[in-house]
């Protein structure tokens, strides 16, 4: 158990225990691949020691690359999973192939695995309810007021104050840096767990024989859209985490 856990561990607080979404970011041409076979393919990346898919837990979070932000192919999508339908196989507190750009966290020479996670929501939710005020504030990124002097570990403190400043640099500053990764095994099966898409706008005039519609249609998922053309990556950012909220705060599960 790593040495973060063991402080969360030693917390006693109520813990709401129902499970958020998880979500898968990808682009369309990658989701292309993925519902070809119906599967999340796995790799392996450092610290995983095994193939597994990433998502983020209860919020998704993009880093939108600039250079193809106009290619339609590469347009940001986002998948809404359930959290439990899967198999977790790792969890971090953060975006771990980030980690060493996280000054805070490595000018204590901590190493990635002193974070990492039981592989279970209920951890997930204690470590939202210890640094968030509830469910929709972890959403939209609002840690509680002097939460770094509020926790007496150094560990707890450390971390704190990592996703309090966020202190990284300019090319990799994101929303990766607070937000909980979930690892989960290697050839999941796509349809077990959706429980929306976040597509670009563009699609609502594709044809039924485009390959990813035809899957929609196929499981009779749902879908939302977010307005895509003409913007910088950063508004196209913004405007997914938008439609995402409005699914959610529709369906009630923030």
């Amino acid at each position: 158990m790593s040495k973060f856990q063991v402080e969360i561990d030693n917390i006693k607080t109520d813990v709401f225990r129902e499970a958020l979404p998880s979500y898968h970011t990808t682009s369309i041409a990658k989701l292309k691949c993925i519902i070809e076979k119906n599967t999340f393919e796995g790799q392996i990346v450092h610290p995983v020691k095994e193939k597994g898919t990433f998502l983020f837990y209860g919020k998704p979070s993009y880093n939108v690359d600039n250079a193809k932000a106009f290619d339609t192919d590469t347009f940001p999508i986002c998948i809404i999973v359930k959290s439990e339908a899967y198999k977790i196989i790792d969890a971090f507190p953060f975006d771990s192939g980030r980690f060493n750009h996280y000054f805070i966290l490595k000018e204590k020479l901590y190493e990635v695995n002193d974070f990492n996670l039981n592989k279970d929501t209920i951890s997930f939710n204690k470590i939202i309810k210890v640094f968030y005020e509830d469910k929709e504030s972890y959403y939209n990124d609002i840690i509680k007021e002097d939460i770094s002097f509020d926790v007496e570990n150094p560990t707890l403190r450390d971390y704190a104050r990592h996703i309090q400043y966020r202190r990284v640099p300019y090319e990799v500053y994101d929303l990766r840096s607070r937000t909980i990764e979930v690892v989960i095994e290697d050839q999941s099966v796509l349809s077990t767990g959706v429980l929306t898409f976040i597509l670009p706008s563009l699609f609502k005039r594709e044809s039924s024989e485009h390959p990813i519609k035809a899957y929609i249609e196929k499981y009779q998922f749902n879908v939302c859209y977010y307005d895509e053309l003409g913007l910088p990556p950063s508004t196209m950012r913004n405007n997914i985490m938008i439609a995402t909220k409005n699914y959610l705060l529709k369906e009630r599960l923030i």
